[in-house]
């Protein structure tokens, strides 16, 4: 065992290092590294947490830009979401399934234009800083199912759909969806009942009329599985 002085590159403080016997695979090792970045404790620490924060941050990146949503959509989440009248009790709910690894299914009904959209993308941007989740547009991902066999669109719509991860199905009412696009929401919202995983979906239409447009199955999943929750107010488009 010898020892060597030296000054850490961060802060300049001298400190001593007890490198093991020469010749050995740990000695090389960290003769090598102090010849590279020599630390003192409180450094080597600081530089440690550095590069989990930097980790940290490129993962919330790949979340995010694998999650479909929206730019408009994107840089609030619902904590910063101003409840206006009849929104709060949505608000809490949301609040509520973006923050639970485990969250279970949570379905916004109410009119056009009280803020559905805005809490569910709010709730889907909160949710990616700590786990992954899809947005999906049912209108336009039924679009893109419209296409050929061989259109790419058509092909990341039954990405989007596809697996069994967190998944926010919004405005599940624009659309009168084809018989291979009813196939694929309805498997959607299965694998996400089925394997437990979190399912948010925004909709104007009521239970009935669910079942009425896109049939009793999956109608009977979402009121199976999903909190449904009213959200009232006035058209906030109309007021604008």
């Amino acid at each position: 065992m010898s020892a060597t002085d030296v000054s850490c590159v961060d802060c300049g403080t001298d400190f001593t290092v007890d490198l093991p016997e020469e010749g050995t695979l740990g000695y090389r090792m960290i003769a090598a590294l102090i010849a590279r970045e020599p630390r003192c404790d409180g450094c080597f620490g600081l530089a440690e947490k550095v590069a989990e924060e930097q980790e940290r941050l490129s993962a919330r990146a790949a979340r995010r830009n694998r999650s479909q949503l929206p730019n408009r959509l994107q840089g609030q989440g619902i904590e910063r979401v101003t409840a206006k009248p009849g929104q709060q009790a949505a608000i809490d709910a949301a609040k509520q399934w973006a923050g639970a690894k485990d969250a279970g299914g949570l379905m916004l009904t109410g009119e056009t234009g009280v803020g559905k959209t805005r809490i569910a993308a709010a709730a889907c941007w909160t949710r990616l800083e700590h786990f992954p989740c899809i947005y999906a547009s049912v209108a336009r991902a039924m679009a893109k199912l419209g296409g050929s066999f061989t259109d790419e669109g058509r092909a990341e719509a039954v990405r989007m759909f596809s697996g069994n991860g967190a998944v926010v199905l919004d405005d599940l009412d624009k659309t009168r969806p084809t018989d291979f696009g009813l196939e694929q929401l309805f498997a959607a919202v299965d694998a996400r009942e089925q394997a437990g995983a979190p399912l948010l979906v925004t909709t104007n239409l009521t239970p009935s009329e669910i079942g009425e447009r896109y049939g009793e199955p999956l109608m009977s999943r979402l009121a199976g599985y999903c909190r449904a929750i009213r959200v009232e107010g006035d058209d906030w488009r109309v007021a604008r």
